[in-house]
């Protein structure tokens, strides 16, 4: 919510798992450091400055980072490389965190017109950089969600055929993504129009594969989430360029 200052305590001494709850927030969050201590009482204080943060880096290093972890993703599918696939879950914390750094960045903006003005944003931008960081936030948790079939299908033989059908599939939503952030980048009604024409595509495609998945019910579910997941990348791809043209408008 844009406070600069959180204090936790209690009547009594806190149980150990408050105060693990309490300091993995402190890990998963950018800024907040545990300032005082005592048994029943701790502060916490935020020490990032939001103008020393801009948006749009933010937005990037999500982007790149999503991106990645898709990637990966995919690659620990084909290789069955187990490794590979733990190191995407691990990962979704550095995008939480950046995604939290910014929902807390547009709270302070929207509430201290002054500090909007000095970062360069307006406040109709900023709430564009929201919604982005939500969606880029989501296409994440979609590659921690095909890691974790992945995982499922380690020690099963899958037909190389689908492998490569649902790479096919896959490479396509990672296309509207990037699409999507070509569009945002460039301030382009038409790209971003072309990203939600192909969506289309997209959708047609994974629901081929799934359609023809194989009656072995121990990978055809696990793989049925894969293909979702794809699909979801790809939806919420053509969401950020709904937000753009609307934006552009």
């Amino acid at each position: 919510m844009g406070f600069s200052i959180i204090i936790v305590k209690s009547s009594k001494k806190f149980e150990p798992y408050i105060r693990d709850c309490i300091r993995r927030f402190t890990q998963i969050a950018i800024g907040p450091e545990i300032e005082e201590e005592s048994t029943n009482y701790i502060k916490i204080r935020d020490l990032v400055n939001p103008k020393e943060m801009p948006f749009d880096k933010t937005i990037r290093r999500m982007y790149i980072l999503a991106q990645n972890m898709h990637e990966d993703s995919m690659r620990a599918l084909k290789n069955k490389d187990k490794h590979l696939a733990e190191e995407v879950i691990k990962s979704d914390n550095d995008v939480d965190r950046l995604h939290y750094l910014i929902m807390r960045q547009v709270s302070i903006v929207l509430s201290d017109i002054i500090l909007c003005q000095k970062m360069g944003v307006t406040l109709e931008s900023a709430v564009q950089f929201q919604q982005i960081s939500r969606f880029l936030e989501r296409i994440a948790d979609h590659a921690v969600k095909i890691s974790e079939n992945v995982l499922n299908l380690i020690e099963q033989n899958i037909n190389e055929n689908l492998i490569n059908n649902i790479e096919l599939v896959s490479k396509f939503s990672l296309d509207l993504l990037n699409r999507s952030i070509d569009a945002w980048l460039q301030k382009s009604i038409n790209l971003a129009n072309t990203n939600i024409l192909l969506l289309k595509d997209l959708v047609e495609s994974t629901e081929n594969i799934s359609r023809n998945l194989s009656n072995n019910v121990g990978t055809s579910v696990s793989i049925g989430y894969i293909i979702e997941s794809i699909r979801r990348t790809g939806e919420y791809s053509g969401d950020i360029s709904e937000i753009i043209i609307n934006t552009l408008i």
